[in-house]
């Protein structure tokens, strides 16, 4: 099993000064044991500060260029999918070669309705991610293209320098169609907070999409976005996510052990953990006490 972490963007518990610092402790944490670096793609929440994203992302990388970065996931409606392949083919081209491209649906409705984006339904929201993976794997080729959708197009446009290798896709979303895009066009699939079983029911059906896709059965890679709460002391272990739908990855070192076993037994092979306890440090240094013999 491979990991990466998240950098949160929030304070959470605490100031902008402490979240500053957690994440300094987990970014040197990241260093040591060559896990990803992760950002999530979101605005707001509630009244707190809220650090954007890619600019997030892009800071980091700079800092710790040896490690992959990646958005968990990028809202396809947030950027024009062409400026997005030139983003992300630059940003391949200044890291050399260390970006993850993530992207996914988009789903929080009050974030989009707050900054004056449409919000279609479920159905439209996933052609037009299709769409945008049509857009941003033609631009990735270096040449010039044009391509007509009814939600997304192109007209003569390219993107250089092309990128170099081409980042791997990772679609994130746990749903049927999801996953079935995913077959169709991604590198990674990325379950998002889910158990190990409905892990094991979608990578079933992610690999019969692939295959009738007329590509491999495990040509996707199966990853895992997981919250985690770890202490020695099982009084402290927080096994419940905010809402109810949100499985955490929870316990005592041992148990953790054992649960991320389950994901691996699925089929999961890389796993991004977000810290519940974040500011604090406690899940941190247990976790990067197990996560060796993982």
């Amino acid at each position: 099993m491979e990991f990466g972490v998240m950098i949160s963007p929030v304070p959470r518990a605490g100031t902008l000064q402490e979240m500053q610092a957690a994440n300094e402790r987990i970014l040197a944490a990241a260093s040591r044991n060559g896990w990803g670096l992760w950002f999530v793609d979101h605005l707001q929440s509630g009244e707190m500060p809220y650090l954007e994203g890619w600019t997030h992302m892009v800071h980091s990388s700079a800092r710790f260029p040896e490690l992959t970065i990646g958005n968990i996931v990028l809202c396809q409606n947030y950027r024009n999918p062409g400026l997005v392949a030139n983003m992300a083919a630059t940003l391949q081209f200044l890291s050399g070669g260390k970006l993850i491209f993530g992207i996914g649906a988009g789903w929080k409705e009050d974030e989009y309705l707050a900054y004056n984006y449409d919000f279609p339904r479920p159905g439209v929201r996933l052609d037009q991610l299709e769409e945008a993976l049509q857009v941003i794997t033609a631009l990735w080729s270096g040449e010039r293209v044009t391509v007509e959708g009814e939600h997304y197009r192109v007209t003569d446009a390219i993107a250089l320098p092309a990128p170099d290798p081409v980042p791997p896709i990772m679609i994130g979303g746990n749903g049927n169609r999801t996953v079935g895009i995913a077959a169709r066009y991604a590198d990674w699939w990325n379950s998002d907070l889910v158990t190990p079983a409905v892990v094991r029911e979608k990578v079933a059906l992610l690999k019969d999409k692939s295959v009738a896709a007329g590509r491999a059965p495990d040509a996707v890679r199966v990853t895992s976005f997981n919250m985690l709460s770890m202490s020695r002391d099982p009084d402290k272990v927080v096994r419940q996510g905010s809402r109810p739908e949100i499985h955490v990855v929870a316990g005592t070192p041992d148990e953790v052990r054992d649960q991320i076993a389950e994901y691996r037994d699925a089929g999961v092979t890389y796993m991004q953990i977000n810290f519940m306890d974040f500011p604090s440090g406690e899940t941190l240094e247990l976790f990067e006490e197990i996560a060796k013999d993982l």
